[in-house]
């Protein structure tokens, strides 16, 4: 099976029509057996794919074909960031605004980088769930966090606590807990260029309008040390 092929199975099409944005990471009953069935390979091709559906990421063909990523990191990458979402979702987050769908139409639309033929009909004005601002970041600043712990050989536990703690104080402000998150990660170690990477990631301002993210930016910076403020 190949990229072209797994893109065209019916999880992977459920998944779009159904499941996109929604961070869920479990094999709906109905398509169990049959993907069950497949080879290793083909499944984690097909899985790579639903997951991305579940996601909302814009371009996964193009980083499954990318030799810097390919579809074993995509795996692993993208159902780590579906589990974090649905945990803060349903957890500190929940009576937020923290992944609510956001209209883009007034904007254009979504970015300039998806892959063709892949975002759902309808789906091309707006972003939900963790491909909204805050849902993008943040399960990937856990993630951070848990990696950064792990190759320092801090405490991954007590590191992570302390980070879903910092989100659980701001319970319906997603962006002053990123702010948070930024100011911890700086005090653990992280590098400046680390932090800006990940708060204005290149790829994510790539895929979404610049009236969508540099509002959400500049709203950022009022809570962040002036080191660690947007600037073009």
């Amino acid at each position: 099976m190949n990229l072209s092929e797994a893109r065209s199975h019916p999880l992977v099409e459920y998944a779009r029509t159904n499941l996109w944005g929604s961070g869920i990471t479990t094999i709906p009953e109905q398509f169990e057996e049959e993907f069950n069935s497949l080879s290793a390979s083909d499944r984690q091709l097909v899985r790579v794919l639903f997951t991305a559906a579940t996601v909302s990421c814009p371009v996964p063909l193009s980083l499954a074909e990318d030799p810097k990523y390919g579809p074993a990191y995509l795996e692993k990458r993208y159902t780590s960031v579906d589990f974090w979402y649905r945990y803060l979702k349903e957890g500190p987050l929940k009576d937020s605004s923290f992944g609510d769908p956001v209209d883009l139409t007034h904007l254009g639309g979504r970015g300039r980088r998806y892959d063709q033929g892949w975002i759902p009909d309808g789906r091309e004005y707006g972003v939900v769930g963790p491909s909204t601002y805050e849902g993008h970041i943040l399960p990937r600043m856990i993630i951070d966090i848990l990696n950064y712990s792990r190759e320092q050989r801090l405490d991954v536990s007590e590191n992570t606590f302390h980070a879903l703690n910092l989100i659980a104080l701001t319970p319906d402000e997603p962006i002053r807990a990123i702010a948070s998150l930024a100011i911890y990660m700086s005090a653990l170690g992280f590098h400046r260029g680390q932090l800006h990477d990940r708060l204005f990631d290149a790829g994510y301002r790539g895929e979404t309008p610049e009236d969508y993210w540099r509002p959400i930016l500049e709203s950022l910076g009022t809570l962040l040390p002036r080191d660690l403020q947007f600037h073009d």
